[in-house]
Protein backbone atom coordinates (compact mmCIF):
# COMPACT_ATOMS: atom_id res chain seq x y z
CA UNK A 1 0.00 0.00 0.00
CA UNK A 2 1.17 3.11 -0.94
CA UNK A 3 1.78 5.93 1.80
CA UNK A 4 0.52 9.50 2.01
CA UNK A 5 3.57 11.04 0.50
CA UNK A 6 3.97 8.37 -2.43
CA UNK A 7 0.70 8.85 -3.39
CA UNK A 8 1.27 12.70 -3.67
CA UNK A 9 4.19 12.16 -5.60
CA UNK A 10 2.50 9.44 -7.95
CA UNK A 11 -0.50 12.21 -8.96
CA UNK A 12 2.12 15.15 -9.21
CA UNK A 13 3.59 13.16 -11.49
CA UNK A 14 0.52 12.47 -13.57
CA UNK A 15 -0.66 15.83 -13.27
CA UNK A 16 2.61 16.98 -14.42
CA UNK A 17 2.41 14.53 -17.36
CA UNK A 18 -1.24 15.65 -18.14
CA UNK A 19 0.42 19.30 -18.22
CA UNK A 20 3.29 18.63 -20.59
CA UNK A 21 0.48 16.74 -22.93
CA UNK A 22 -1.90 19.64 -23.26
CA UNK A 23 1.18 22.04 -23.59
CA UNK A 24 1.99 19.38 -26.57
CA UNK A 25 -1.38 19.02 -28.14
CA UNK A 26 -1.72 22.93 -28.15
CA UNK A 27 0.63 23.60 -30.17
CA UNK A 28 0.96 21.04 -32.71
CA UNK A 29 0.13 22.03 -36.18
CA UNK A 30 -1.10 19.02 -37.21
CA UNK A 31 -4.72 17.34 -35.94
CA UNK A 32 -3.78 14.89 -32.96
CA UNK A 33 -6.29 12.22 -31.54
CA UNK A 34 -5.33 9.66 -28.55
CA UNK A 35 -7.63 6.58 -28.67
CA UNK A 36 -7.92 3.81 -26.19
CA UNK A 37 -10.12 0.60 -26.77
CA UNK A 38 -11.83 2.25 -29.53
CA UNK A 39 -12.61 5.74 -28.38
CA UNK A 40 -11.57 9.10 -28.13
CA UNK A 41 -9.56 9.52 -24.95
CA UNK A 42 -8.56 13.38 -25.92
CA UNK A 43 -7.53 15.45 -29.43
CA UNK A 44 -5.85 18.51 -30.19
CA UNK A 45 -7.37 22.07 -30.83
CA UNK A 46 -6.51 22.28 -34.67
CA UNK A 47 -7.63 18.15 -34.98
CA UNK A 48 -11.27 19.66 -33.45
CA UNK A 49 -11.20 22.50 -36.28
CA UNK A 50 -10.88 19.70 -38.77
CA UNK A 51 -13.63 17.85 -37.63
CA UNK A 52 -15.37 21.31 -36.96
CA UNK A 53 -16.23 20.30 -33.31
CA UNK A 54 -14.89 21.56 -30.26
CA UNK A 55 -12.54 19.24 -28.17
CA UNK A 56 -15.03 18.03 -24.94
CA UNK A 57 -17.23 16.97 -27.86
CA UNK A 58 -15.12 14.65 -29.72
CA UNK A 59 -14.06 12.56 -26.15
CA UNK A 60 -16.14 9.41 -25.35
CA UNK A 61 -17.20 9.06 -29.19
CA UNK A 62 -16.34 6.00 -30.74
CA UNK A 63 -13.40 6.52 -33.20
CA UNK A 64 -15.53 5.29 -35.77
CA UNK A 65 -17.51 8.35 -35.87
CA UNK A 66 -15.07 10.04 -37.36
CA UNK A 67 -14.31 7.88 -40.92
CA UNK A 68 -16.88 7.37 -43.32
CA UNK A 69 -18.71 4.60 -43.52
CA UNK A 70 -16.57 3.38 -46.61
CA UNK A 71 -13.44 3.43 -44.53
CA UNK A 72 -14.78 1.88 -41.38
CA UNK A 73 -13.16 -1.51 -43.03
CA UNK A 74 -9.61 -0.06 -43.39
CA UNK A 75 -9.54 1.47 -40.16
CA UNK A 76 -10.49 -1.37 -37.99
CA UNK A 77 -8.03 -3.49 -40.64
CA UNK A 78 -4.94 -0.30 -39.57
CA UNK A 79 -6.12 -1.01 -35.95
CA UNK A 80 -6.05 -4.54 -35.88
CA UNK A 81 -2.65 -5.34 -37.55
CA UNK A 82 -0.56 -2.15 -35.73
CA UNK A 83 -0.08 -0.81 -39.10
CA UNK A 84 1.66 2.48 -38.05
CA UNK A 85 2.46 3.63 -42.14
CA UNK A 86 0.35 7.27 -43.50
CA UNK A 87 -3.00 6.11 -45.33
CA UNK A 88 -5.93 7.92 -46.91
CA UNK A 89 -9.28 7.37 -46.15
CA UNK A 90 -12.66 9.56 -46.22
CA UNK A 91 -13.16 11.43 -42.84
CA UNK A 92 -16.37 12.59 -41.34
CA UNK A 93 -17.24 15.46 -39.53
CA UNK A 94 -19.87 16.00 -37.00
CA UNK A 95 -22.18 17.72 -39.12
CA UNK A 96 -21.42 14.65 -41.41
CA UNK A 97 -19.91 15.99 -44.17
CA UNK A 98 -16.96 14.11 -45.33
CA UNK A 99 -13.32 15.04 -46.61
CA UNK A 100 -9.81 13.07 -47.65
CA UNK A 101 -7.34 12.82 -45.40
CA UNK A 102 -4.10 10.96 -44.51
CA UNK A 103 -4.00 9.28 -40.68
CA UNK A 104 -1.17 7.21 -39.22
CA UNK A 105 -2.16 5.64 -36.35
CA UNK A 106 0.14 4.07 -33.58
Amino acid sequence: MLDIDDRKQAEAALADSESRFRLFADNVDEGVMVIAEGRVQDVSPVWAGMFHCRVEDAIGRPILDYAAPESHAEVLRRIATGHTEPYEILLRRHDGSTFAGRVRGR
